[in-house]
């Protein structure tokens, strides 16, 4: 634990010595990292929006969109019985 609190106060204390621009190019080169890092992982993802390729997979395939299956107007499915309903 000592030694965690003096490496701490040791880079805290090396942050002082620090210029403006320094730390502005820090947090340059960390911003240009993220960006690269999230094109990379978006890539592997198969493309920038792969819940664009998935509508696109269900609309060819016919599949309706049923957002909200307790809406008015909306029949209520029914499984079948043995024994036919009566009115």
């Amino acid at each position: 634990m000592l030694v965690a609190v003096l490496w701490l106060g040791a880079f805290v204390g090396g942050l002082a010595d620090v210029s403006p621009a320094a730390v502005l190019t820090g947090a340059l080169v960390l911003l240009v990292a993220a960006v690269a890092a999230r094109a990379v992982l978006r890539a592997a993802a198969g493309g920038a929006r792969p819940w664009v390729a998935a509508r696109h997979r269900q609309r060819a395939a016919g599949v309706p969109r049923h957002r909200d299956p307790d809406a008015a107007g909306r029949s209520r499915p029914r499984a079948p019985a043995a024994v036919p309903a009566t009115p």
